[in-house]
């Protein structure tokens, strides 16, 4: 049984495999209902909206280098930057460097040109190069998208880390297995793809990206977003279907993952999407080393939602698996 905490009301935890009744997920029954139902008139967002700018430059250390200290390795989700990572800087810089990579075609990364479609394997390999410019064992962190590629990371480049932080990392082919109740999440996931991927075919980004937001903060989130925000999203508009299918088609599989020998923490939001939340039960049952933590009343976005709590926890992790002894600020 793994170790899961749980922080904030309306959420129970229950394992029992992938074949578990909904009612004995990981989640209370109300956070599907809370993730898609939009609030009454007057009534605040549960979800705050927003979405970071895309930041200049490949690969941004915050903050001074002091000897010794441990180094974070960041990645962003889809249609995001490496500037989502700003509150974590804020967070860690006492204890640790940040760098937070672009991954391709978003903030100051060159779309992607490959001849076949893009794999996570392509979006690793990137990494790889600025992985190898890092002194020491590195802490890797992903959210969504930039999760399923640390995991891919994490799984083939072990010895290189020191911990792994996943955020709800999209991994969506892990729910292509012969269950059921997994089954519903995985066409949940396809209907959305092709939804999106649909929409950017046919010259209409604004629709797709609608789509896109609205599904991971619920109804509404677009036209709540300011129109910066909604051109900057416009912008990466036609990369986030390769994101998807690069994350779908991935041929690693459930028992892969379970050879990650890394301390992990996994969170998620307690009123997040069922697909990553079966995807956390299934990580959280395989990975030897790892812990959960669920955030009560957050969503898929709970890095800028929940960003306190997010940074925190990473922080904390990080001290507990460094090299040296770190001291974190008192919360307030």
């Amino acid at each position: 049984m793994p170790v899961i905490e749980v922080q904030g009301a309306k959420v129970s935890y229950a394992v029992k495999g992938p074949a578990n009744d909904p009612a004995d997920s990981a989640f209370s029954a109300d956070a599907e209902s809370r993730h898609r139902a939009a609030p009454p008139p007057g009534h605040p967002r549960q979800y705050p909206i927003g979405w970071p700018g895309g930041g200049a430059g490949r690969c941004r250390p915050s903050g001074k280098r002091a000897s010794g200290a441990e180094t974070v390795l960041a990645l962003h989700s889809s249609a995001c930057s490496g500037g989502q990572w700003r509150g974590l800087a804020e967070t860690i810089c006492a204890q640790a460097r940040l760098v937070t990579p672009d991954l391709i075609g978003y903030g100051g990364s060159d779309p992607w040109r490959g001849a076949g479609r893009l794999r996570l394997a392509d979006e690793a390999a990137r990494i790889e190069a600025v992985l190898d410019r890092l002194e020491g064992p590195v802490h890797l962190v992903g959210h969504s998208y930039g999760g399923a590629v640390a995991l891919k990371l994490a799984r083939e480049r072990s010895r290189r880390f020191a911990s792994l932080t996943l955020i709800e990392p999209v991994a969506f082919h892990l729910l292509s297995i012969d269950d059921p109740l997994i089954a519903r999440s995985f066409a949940e996931v396809r209907h959305l793809a092709d939804e999106v991927t649909a929409r950017v075919g046919a010259a209409e980004p604004e629709a797709a990206m609608r789509t896109f937001v609205d599904y991971w903060n619920g109804p509404g989130a677009w036209q709540a977003l300011g129109d910066r925000q909604r051109a900057g999203l416009l912008r990466v508009a036609p990369k986030v279907p390769l994101d998807f299918w690069a994350a779908i088609t991935e041929p690693l599989a459930l028992k892969h993952y379970a050879e990650i020998t890394l301390p992990t923490l996994l969170i998620a939001g307690g009123a997040s999407p069922q697909p990553t939340r079966r995807i956390f039960e299934l990580l959280a049952t395989s990975i030897p080393a790892s812990r959960g933590l669920i955030l009560g009343g957050a969503g898929h976005m709970a890095p800028l939602t929940h960003g306190e709590a997010v940074n925190r926890a990473i922080a904390r992790h990080v001290a507990g698996h460094g090299r040296r002894e770190t001291r974190l600020p008192m919360a307030a």
